[in-house]
């Protein structure tokens, strides 16, 4: 299927969906995918194209849950790695106050508290 944007540029079509989404899964952040997502449907969208054939956007939206999919399993697998080395760092375990404080630093809900 030959997928072309109203700027004349190709879809990727390759099982990654960094790739399609013109991403690198280094750095991806949960707001970096949406975003480029987004931009990807200005250009391709079947609405912006003309063209009737919505592939382009099925294609894009796959690709966009499957990076959101990576991404998220790596933040929980960060967690899990920042919460291990706090307990063996500090000699106790995270408690669920620090847990939720961790996380959302991690997921950028928040900075780092004062303390």
């Amino acid at each position: 299927v030959n997928q072309k944007g109203v700027d004349g540029s190709s879809l990727d079509l390759s099982e990654c969906p960094f790739a399609i989404l013109g991403l690198s899964e280094n750095g991806a952040t949960k707001r970096v995918v949406i975003k480029a997502w987004r931009q990807k449907m200005k250009l391709f969208h079947s609405d912006k194209t003309g063209n009737g054939d919505d592939t382009a956007g099925k294609i894009l939206n796959d690709a966009k849950e499957r990076a959101l999919k990576v991404v998220t399993d790596k933040s929980m697998s960060l967690g899990g790695k920042a919460q291990q080395e706090f307990e063996e760092h500090n000699g106790r375990p995270l408690d669920e106050e620090r847990i939720d404080i961790l996380w959302k630093i991690l997921t950028h809900q928040t900075s780092l508290p004062n303390c």
